[in-house]
């Protein structure tokens, strides 16, 4: 069995907005010390520090002190983070939920502001604090050890059948092959009361632990796009010709983040 702590990173240019809601994360349940909001409290991955660090974007890897791991109380700052045992949730919570290794796992999560991008789910075995982890690196490379994927939804007669994406089955959205891991953010009007979205993501079928800690990291897209996008949606396009031009980014404008973070 798995018993999940949540946790939450975004890599962006600007603060913020958005939160797991089921299962919740550990901002949703702090409250007061998100100023009793439960959107506050996330990493932001800020361009600053990734770039006097030298590091890619988005930065999953080997640099130090580009991002917190479970929010920090910096940000979108320039400035040094916090060490991680100082940071606020860096500490471990109670258990949110509890799952089998290798269930396919649904995940909503509640929006405030919409930057386009995707999401991507990673957990680590044993859970995640800044007791067990002094470095960024050591506690990212932990979760980079269990990349969530999606599930093929053509396995599901209601993807199998669609004859086009919208906002009633926006999860049908097809698997990127070269990155299964990812989750693409649908137009904002396709959110149900304001912007909640659903999603399926897969958990290893090797994995057990109690606790592990599920990282939630959401690569946005308003400004920059990283590579592989525009291959995702063309493929996306010919196969569903009536695709909301919006969230359409085949022929996009927008410069590739290797070149708008230089």
């Amino acid at each position: 069995m798995l018993g999940i702590i949540l946790s939450f990173l975004v890599f962006t240019t600007a603060k913020s907005h958005g939160f797991i809601s089921n299962p919740p994360a550990r901002n949703k349940a702090a409250g007061p010390d998100n100023h009793y909001s439960p959107a506050c409290g996330n990493s932001v991955g800020a361009v600053g520090r990734i770039q006097a660090k030298g590091a890619p974007f988005p930065d999953n890897h080997d640099a130090e002190g580009t991002h917190g791991l479970c929010g920090d109380p910096w940000e979108g700052g320039p400035g040094n983070l916090l060490p991680l045992n100082q940071q606020t949730f860096m500490k471990e919570g109670p258990v949110v939920a509890t799952y089998s290794r290798g269930q396919t796992v649904e995940i909503d999560m509640h929006l405030t502001v919409h930057h386009w991008g995707h999401f991507e789910f990673r957990v680590c075995e044993g859970g995640l604090s800044g007791e067990k982890y002094s470095t960024q690196k050591a506690g990212q490379d932990c979760l980079n050890k269990n990349l969530l994927v999606r599930p093929d939804p053509k396995t599901r007669t209601e993807c199998r059948n669609a004859k086009t994406i919208d906002a009633s089955n926006y999860d049908c959205q097809p698997l990127d092959a070269a990155h299964p891991e990812r989750w693409y953010l649908p137009p904002p009007s396709y959110g149900t009361d304001g912007m909640n979205y659903k999603m399926k993501f897969k958990l290893p079928d090797n994995l057990t632990c109690n606790p592990c800690t599920m990282q939630w990291n959401w690569i946005t897209g308003n400004s920059c796009l990283v590579e592989g996008y525009k291959e995702y949606f063309a493929k996306f396009k010919k196969e569903y010709p009536s695709l909301d031009p919006s969230w359409d980014q085949s022929n996009s404008h927008k410069d590739s983040c290797d070149v708008a973070r230089n």
